[in-house]
């Protein structure tokens, strides 16, 4: 399984990278001169066209319509806005517990996205209070293409606040937030983008 497909999602937590605040257009993406090896340094396996996971019940259409103007586009600029819109939700995932649209932007081998959602829902479970985790997408520093593997690669850079976790027994933790580079694999499936793997590198490996 490649390192797209099995990105640590307590590199995630522990350092609280997140995704977050961005607007339904983020404008102009850039094209040029983008590959998968300027944001890691290696190449994902192809994979054939998943299913959607069997856990996610939101319908197609209702899916559809939850998503920003121009997601639904087949093409480079309909995986960068989804892919902006998925960061947006992780902080909300963490406040509020539901995850359900989260999941259903997930691919079936995401363990970033089916860790992150745990953690949410583990959050919820216990009573704990979450606050903080709002993220800002640097608008000029989306990236994409699309390469021959079958895959659209979108790199992001975020800069997000920090996360406080409030225990029901009054025991606080804070994480302290920052600017982070997101690089997201993406496949079109079933009408809509679906996340396939997340990776967080450091701003300067989104190409500029």
């Amino acid at each position: 399984m490649d390192k797209w497909r099995i990105f640590g999602a307590g590199a995630l937590v522990g350092a609280c990278v997140v995704m977050g605040g961005c607007d339904s257009d983020p404008g102009p993406v850039e094209t040029l001169g983008v590959s998968p090896t300027a944001v890691v340094s290696s190449s994902p396996s192809p994979s054939p066209s998943p299913s959607p996971s069997p856990s996610v019940t939101l319908g197609r259409a209702h899916l559809l319509e939850q998503l920003p103007a121009n997601a639904e586009y087949p093409d480079v600029q309909g995986a960068a806005v989804t892919a902006q819109h998925f960061a947006e939700l992780y902080g909300a995932i963490l406040r509020t517990g539901d995850t359900e649209l989260w999941e259903a932007l997930s691919g079936p081998d995401c363990d970033f996205c089916a860790d992150s959602a745990a953690l949410a829902k583990e959050y919820a479970d216990s009573g704990s209070t979450v606050t903080g985790a709002q993220v800002e997408i640097v608008d000029d520093r989306v990236r994409g293409n699309l390469k021959e593997d079958g895959f659209t690669y979108i790199g992001l850079v975020v800069h997000q606040e920090p996360i406080v976790v409030l225990e029901v027994d009054g025991t606080k933790n804070e994480s302290d937030g920052g600017e982070f580079g997101l690089a997201f694999q993406m496949l079109f499936v079933d009408g809509a983008w679906q996340v396939q793997g997340v990776q967080v590198v450091t701003p300067d490996e989104i190409p500029r």
